[in-house]
């Protein structure tokens, strides 16, 4: 099937007025269609995919790993430049994939005040209802690299596309366990600056789990010294190195090697 993506137009009225159609979020019917009263909404792109069920069972956290396998197969052909499109992600997320949607997040329906140093403020006004940021961020798509990777089909395409190792069939999907193994590790990788950058990413997983693997080696974890997680330390660290060099340029492998031995130095 061709993914469909929604028009400029219907995504500027549906974030324009989330906080006047937020019941309409608690309803389990797909309610997009009706909503536009026949108006075009909705546009078909050139993307081909094989039609998938998502996993609505068991913990929720543990699904986003079954998930994430579930959508990158199917939707890995793409690239990030299309992968990056809000307009897709809040199609799928409101449509296709609006069962999982509310599954995945529908108890994030709290529509008290937001406390806006809590939610980052590129997607939260002043006073804005936790119901209203959460129907942005995970129903609908912010235009940002927070949005994409909060949004509830987008995320898993990129946990994948930041963690899939390709070169390696029968682990294709090892490194993608240990970047959805614990919600501190994920949040602390692709919440930073340099999170789309898939060397980054792929080479501070590869390093951890490297670590991980060898039997003399403490696995990554909290810190001995400071009982802060490691991996929490190691991505401050890369972020003040991408301030004086180009992280850009650096290979997977480089990244690999620099995470590996910083680890390591701050144990002694």
């Amino acid at each position: 099937m061709r993914v469909k993506y929604l028009t400029d137009k219907a995504y500027e009225i549906l974030m324009d007025n989330i906080a006047v159609d937020k019941e309409k979020y608690l309803r389990d019917d797909v309610w997009l269609p009706s909503y536009f009263e026949g108006k075009e909404f909705c546009k078909e792109s050139r993307i081909e995919v094989v039609p998938i069920q998502l996993y609505m069972d068991g913990d929720k956290n543990e699904s986003d790993l079954i998930n994430t396998r579930n959508v990158f197969d199917a939707f890995g052909e793409m690239t990030p430049q299309q992968a990056s499109n809000p307009y897709l992600w809040s199609y799928l997320s409101m449509v296709d994939f609006w069962e999982y949607s509310k599954w995945r997040w529908g108890r994030n329906m709290d529509d008290s005040t937001a406390d806006y140093e809590i939610i980052k403020g590129e997607v939260a006004k002043q006073g804005e209802s936790k119901r209203s940021v959460n129907i942005k961020q995970r129903y609908l798509c912010t235009p940002s690299r927070i949005g994409l990777l909060r949004n509830s089909l987008s995320r898993l395409w990129w946990y994948g596309y930041l963690s899939y190792n390709p070169d390696n069939q029968s682990r294709k999907y090892h490194l993608t366990k240990l970047l959805l193994s614990q919600s501190d590790l994920c949040q602390s990788i692709v919440e930073r600056n340099f999170s789309m950058n898939r060397n980054i990413t792929f080479g501070i997983l590869s390093a951890i789990q490297e670590i991980n693997d060898d039997p003399t080696i403490d696995n990554v974890d909290r810190s001995k010294k400071t009982g802060e997680y490691e991996w929490r330390d190691l991505c401050k660290y890369i972020n003040r190195f991408g301030a004086v060099t180009l992280l850009d340029l650096l290979s997977s492998n480089e990244i690999k090697e620099m995470s590996y031995n910083y680890i390591l130095s701050r144990r002694k």
